[in-house]
């Protein structure tokens, strides 16, 4: 039973996500038509980035972010709220599995930042990340926006402008 504005509620709908890399972006299906949803809060590396380990090494924090997300909504049925639209057309949502906060837990886990663009929910999230050094908080690295920003060219020209996932 995908679709948005089912039992009364048209900012909700169940999604059967496709987890991505990058920007929290997943694609959902109101019936027969694909909605792009980006999660509200967080933002995550960019698929094709790198981040420093805690000594020094290159690692692949984009892909690691994945993996993460993945291992936190794999097999589950979500349920997202869609709270408004963003400029990319894309509906900004939360998509709690069950009980857990899965915006506050990529952020806990280290592998999300705050967004504080979109408020200030996870901020005690990502405090406690970076004082446990998780996730990409290992060593130093670029906020999304900052990379996303410096790549934009090569994002664009490989088809990946902006992480929206689309929908099977």
């Amino acid at each position: 039973m995908d679709g948005c504005g089912e039992e009364g509620d048209p900012g909700r709908c169940r999604c059967a996500i496709r987890v991505g890399g990058g920007a929290p972006a997943w694609g959902c299906r109101e019936p027969g038509v694909p909605l792009a949803l980006r999660q509200t809060g967080w933002l995550a590396p960019e698929l094709h980035q790198t981040c420093s380990s805690a000594s020094g090494a290159d690692c692949p924090c984009g892909r690691d972010a994945q993996k993460a997300l993945r291992a936190l909504v794999s097999g589950h049925d979500l349920s997202c709220r869609i709270l408004e639209t963003d400029h990319y057309g894309r509906a900004i949502a939360t998509c709690p599995q069950a009980d857990l906060d899965i915006n506050a837990e990529m952020v806990r886990l280290g592998w999300a930042i705050a967004y504080r663009q979109h408020g200030l929910d996870y901020i005690a999230a990502e405090t406690a990340a970076k004082k446990a050094r998780r996730g990409i908080r290992q060593g130093p690295f670029e906020t999304p926006d900052d990379w996303r920003a410096e790549h934009r060219n090569s994002l664009v020209q490989g088809g990946m402008a902006d992480g929206t996932l689309q929908p099977d």
